[in-house]
């Protein structure tokens, strides 16, 4: 069973976090911040270099007993240990850690309500988006830069495509509608993201908008219109749009949301038989 972290508001009124282990332990806790935001992004940071032996700093203290810093990959201090009596108990606490961190469930025990729930869903919480704002930031940028454009091919595509038949018509300008305003979110989940390395205190401030575009984003897929799914695949190259939508999700580590935009543009069996296609080397 993994540890849990705490996170809670000290009597200064700053923000810390304690990372437990499966017995109640404090194995590691984290400096004051003066936003929850960067309290929970030092979360995200532990979980992240938690597996990381190069990320440790093993310290001797000034009373002659063995303690341990975790850093982030720039150097910059994430959480400390208590103080041990031997060398052997130091690295045992960091073992300890590696196996309780990446897994770590949070409890949060700030005072005020909790906006969460309406994240829950799709798992956007604050350590997936925080992840992806700082050690994953350069793959994400690349991968949102790629979406962006191969959307705007598949866009090209479409409006050249559309069908005189005034019956068939309609179904196509709705979808093309559909995906500039996809277009649109992806763009600007792209402007969050940083371009390149950036400081973790310029990425706190962006992890709440990011959080809020991300869901804006995979709430456009519930305004599909269902009526003109047919006529979507009916062309089986598109599900490659299944590819572009769903990997902007990943690129967040939001799960689920392959199934979820998957089911969406083109309902449970239909995708199936499309993608299958696809694998085959089918066209339309």
């Amino acid at each position: 069973m993994a540890g849990k972290f705490e996170l809670f508001e000290d009597k200064a009124g700053e923000f810390r976090f304690r990372l437990k282990a499966e017995n109640g332990e404090i194995i590691l806790a984290s400096g004051g911040y003066i936003q929850q935001a960067s309290a929970e992004n030092g979360i995200a940071l532990v979980k992240i270099n938690a597996l990381n032996d190069d990320r440790y700093e093993r310290k001797e203290t000034k009373s002659g007993g063995h303690m341990f810093n975790l850093k982030a990959s720039n150097g910059e201090f994430i959480g400390a240990s208590e103080s041990y009596t031997s060398v052997s108990e130091r690295d045992n606490g960091i073992e300890t850690v590696k196996r309780n961190a990446p897994d770590a469930w949070v409890e949060d025990l700030t005072p005020g309500d909790s906006n969460e729930d309406e994240f829950d869903e799709f798992g956007i919480d604050r350590t997936r988006v925080a992840w992806a704002l700082n050690e994953a930031a350069e793959d994400t940028y690349a991968f949102l830069t790629s979406a962006e454009n191969c959307l705007n091919n598949i866009l090209k595509t479409t409006e050249r495509r559309i069908p005189n038949d005034p019956s068939r018509r309609q179904a196509w300008e709705d979808e093309i509608a559909f995906l500039r305003i996809a277009q649109n979110h992806i763009e600007k989940l792209k402007g969050l993201v940083p371009n390149e390395e950036n400081s973790d205190a310029v990425s706190v401030t962006k992890i709440d908008e990011t959080r809020s575009a991300l869901r804006d984003y995979i709430d456009h897929f519930k305004s599909w219109p269902k009526e003109h799914v047919k006529e979507v695949t009916d062309s089986v190259w598109r599900a490659g749009l299944i590819g572009i939508f769903t990997g902007v999700g990943l690129a967040f580590g939001i799960p689920g949301i392959g199934a979820l935009i998957g089911t969406t543009l083109f309902g449970g069996e239909k995708i199936s038989k499309a993608v299958n296609t696809i694998i085959k080397g089918g066209g339309t």
